[in-house]
């Protein structure tokens, strides 16, 4: 499990943050820097008891302008109140998450940035520090209007299981089932924190199952009402990508459209509006069936049944 996070990305360095409580030098009685040299006045028995390993933190030396990277910051280094100085590995960006989520129960920070730097930072933190409230806020903003985890499922699948996420992993894997075979050959970096064979075998086991349950719904479908050759190539498609919208996509409309003709007749009226709309409503009606029969292949089906063994064995 990664403890240090990466610093985070430029573009979430706030230059121009609102007034804080933590940015006054007046109050608490030591000082956080983080990784990107900024400052944060806190209280240590606030932190302490919300991250037991701040105690530990506390106990450190102290930093001097001896040593070979000291902190160049005179409000540090000439403090009036002599605060104790922790020096940490965090960026500025995850302390002030942290921190309010330290002094204030219940709190929620503002929307999760769309970064999966960002997110990886995060959770690598709250895991290091014992934050739960912060795991808890980052699995709930995932599971919201994050788009993360649509535009990266496979990245926030493994993070989500690194993270020990379930609902996460589970939501993840479902819209991995979007990808192409094509999408597979590489793995995203977030699988290096994870027994990326364990991870990704749960992956491909839970695919393969809605591969089985989506192609199901497509035989059971063969009884003469609907062309054959449409329900052959979803069929076909539906193995390597169990995704319920490619029975409406463009393609798979084409092929139905055209065994419509072929059964009824090229008849430009019926072409212009009726064959359209009976494609539309066939369409739909087959995706709905697909989403169902895909939507049994959860919990407590294949990834919840791997991601608790994952849990129970570490």
């Amino acid at each position: 499990m990664p403890s240090n996070p990466s610093k985070t990305s430029p573009e979430h360095t706030q230059t121009n943050r609102p007034a804080v409580f933590f940015r006054n030098s007046a109050i608490g009685d030591s000082i956080i820097r983080s990784v990107d040299g900024e400052h944060f006045h806190v209280h240590a028995d606030i932190l302490s008891s919300a991250i037991p390993l701040f105690a530990d933190m506390l106990s450190l030396p102290q930093p001097s302008s001896s040593t070979d990277s000291p902190p160049s910051d005179s409000e540090v280094l000439n403090n009036s109140k002599k605060k104790r100085v922790i020096l940490t590995q965090e960026s500025s960006t995850v302390w002030t998450t942290f921190i309010p989520l330290c002094y204030l129960p219940g709190f929620r920070p503002p929307a999760l940035p769309a970064d999966l730097t960002l997110v990886r930072d995060l959770l690598a933190a709250a895991d290091k520090f014992e934050l739960r409230a912060a795991t808890d806020w980052v699995s709930a903003s995932l599971l919201g209007r994050c788009p993360l985890l649509k535009a990266h499922p496979l990245s926030v699948y493994a993070l989500a299981w690194a993270y020990k996420l379930p609902e996460v992993a589970r939501l993840a894997a479902r819209r991995a089932l979007a990808l192409s075979p094509d999408d597979f050959a590489a793995l995203p970096r977030e699988f290096d924190a994870v027994a990326a064979s364990e991870a990704f075998g749960a992956l491909n086991a839970y695919r393969i199952a809605c591969s089985a349950a989506a192609r199901a719904v497509t035989a059971a479908s063969v009884d003469g009402r609907l062309p054959r050759n449409y329900l052959e190539e979803l069929t076909r498609a539906l193995e390597f990508r169990p995704h319920a919208e490619i029975a409406r996509s463009q393609e798979m409309k084409d092929i139905l459209l055209e065994s419509v003709v072929e059964r009824w007749g090229r008849c430009e009226e019926c072409h212009e509006g009726v064959y359209p709309f009976l494609v539309d409503n066939v369409t739909e009606a087959i995706r709905t069936e697909l989403e169902k029969a895909i939507e049994k292949v959860g919990h407590p089906d294949v990834v919840a049944r791997g991601f608790l063994n994952h849990l129970r064995v570490r």
